[in-house]
């Protein structure tokens, strides 16, 4: 059999696990593993694998842990260090554009219209997030229950 050949038949062969390959894919695929022996193979080695990983039990952690996680100090400071992180590339990245968009005479305009559609863009996501927090604030029910 040519590598060719048998590299079609390898994308195949989960499928064929799967039972997700038609009457005619199915067919075809056995014949091949019936002649090839490399391919007949790896087949064996495919289904003993799959076989031994569906055997390993994964335990989820319980809510309690789960909460407690995302309630660390740790989880906290790099999910808090992540958001600062994007934020500052952004200052610095908007203050290039502005220098850019001001300064600079001979940019292309398509860049300053991007510029400008990004900027115009954080702003409107920036009131209105701004306006459903407040708006949100002053009705929530629950804000002067302590966590």
């Amino acid at each position: 059999m040519g590598k060719k050949n048998c590299e079609e038949y390898k994308t195949l062969m989960m499928g064929l696990m799967d039972n997700e390959l038609s009457a005619e894919e199915s067919i075809r695929v056995n014949d091949h593993l019936i002649r090839c022996g490399s391919c007949r193979e790896e087949y064996k080695l495919l289904k003993k694998t799959t076989a031994e990983l569906s055997g390993l039990n994964i335990n989820e952690p319980d809510p309690e842990t789960e909460q407690k996680a995302w309630k660390s100090p740790y989880s906290r400071l790099t999910k808090n260090f992540g958001i600062a992180l994007v934020i500052f590339g952004w200052v610095i990245m908007m203050i290039y554009g502005a220098y850019e968009f001001l300064v600079t005479k001979n940019t292309e305009s398509i860049p300053k219209f991007a510029f400008v559609i990004i900027a115009v863009g954080f702003i409107i996501l920036f009131i209105t997030v701004l306006r459903d927090r407040i708006r949100s604030y002053r009705t929530d029910a629950y804000k002067e229950v302590d966590k």
